[in-house]
């Protein structure tokens, strides 16, 4: 990713820029993915605080750069709040993604969490 930025911040370089910002966008998909896996890991294996620690890391890492990972950042809150039977929390996080992303396949997988809550 560091690589792609340099040479993204070159105006002379313009022969490959839209395979670099296609290369720099599947690293930066990847990085997320492995957060999220990593996160998911921890909450099966009960590792609740550690799971906070990630979630936390990813949305100052992440998403406070990229507004599209919103409602993904939210569906995660909700699997914590639920793993961490907190169903206020869960059934409020919901209904924010339903209002905000109605749309949005991640409202529909909290729905899910909810549903599983209850």
């Amino acid at each position: 990713v560091n690589l792609c930025n340099k040479y993204l911040a070159q105006p002379n370089y313009q022969a490959h820029r839209d395979d670099i910002q296609d290369l720099k966008s599947t690293c930066e998909n990847r990085i997320i993915n492995k957060q999220i896996y990593i996160f998911d890991n921890y909450l099966s294996q009960g590792k609740l605080a550690s799971a906070k620690t990630r979630l936390d890391s990813f949305k100052e890492e992440f998403a406070a750069c990229n507004s599209e990972l919103e409602p993904q950042v939210l569906l995660l809150e909700c699997k914590l709040a639920r793993a961490e039977k907190r169903l206020d929390d869960v059934k409020n996080l919901c209904a924010s993604l339903q209002e905000k992303y109605p749309h949005s396949a991640f409202t529909k997988m909290a729905q899910g969490q909810f549903k599983a809550s209850a």
